[in-house]
């Protein structure tokens, strides 16, 4: 009996950690504003969960590339940041959170020389002395 009520609780745990991300959306909520304030909330996994539910029903919203991005940048993963980020740049070209964010990208995969060169007049490298301290 034990080991059954080990295995109901663990199911009923791993369901609910696996639509936390679902239940955070209210039925009159905007998903783009429902995943924003779990990202300020720095709930990154969660957020991410709902910034790429929101990509697949919208390949076109620029908001959640953006995010999606963003977290890649948190956690360290530069080719999937890079991916979301130039996704991001060719839904809003004058973005500049997201020109930033790529060249931090750049920076770190040590390739800033590749550094996109349409946006490299447009982009206040003064902030890149923040990284080389």
């Amino acid at each position: 009996m034990t080991l059954f009520r080990f295995i109901c609780g663990t199911l009923l745990l791993w369901v609910h950690l696996d639509l936390a991300p679902l239940l955070a959306l209210s039925a009159d909520q905007d998903p783009v504003e429902a995943a924003n304030r779990v990202f300020r909330e720095g709930k990154f996994a969660e957020a991410q969960a709902l910034y790429a539910q929101i990509q697949a029903r919208d390949p076109s919203n620029f908001q959640a590339a953006l995010r999606l991005g963003t977290i890649a940048f948190f956690k360290n993963q530069l080719a999937d940041a890079q991916t979301w980020l130039s996704k991001a740049l060719k839904l809003k070209p004058d973005d500049q959170e997201a020109m930033k964010l790529l060249a931090h990208v750049f920076y770190r995969k040590n390739v800033s020389h590749q550094f996109f060169r349409p946006y490299a007049l447009t982009f206040d490298f003064s902030e890149m002395r923040l990284f080389l301290k």
